[in-house]
């Protein structure tokens, strides 16, 4: 699973993979960033990552699968 960050004002947007027990079923996960500048975000609620993404920054955090979704949908009108 890779997670879209969709930044703010701050900071720039980007491809964070979770570290640690996908199985685990804790409220949190870490989101550590691919590559890039190696920023990470600790203790993330799981319900703050969405499964819809509409373009913009609510919420920060969507699904691979929920990016993808949106700009199929835009590429295909």
């Amino acid at each position: 699973m890779r997670v879209y960050y969709t930044g703010d004002m701050a900071n720039a947007p980007g491809w964070f993979h979770p570290v640690g027990d996908m199985d685990d079923q804790s409220a949190h996960i870490n989101l550590y960033e691919d590559g890039g500048e190696g920023r990470k975000f600790l203790q993330v609620r799981r319900s703050r990552i969405g499964d819809e993404y509409k373009g913009h920054c609510n919420p920060r955090f969507v699904t691979e699968e929920a990016y993808e979704a949106y700009y199929a949908q835009r590429r295909n009108g």
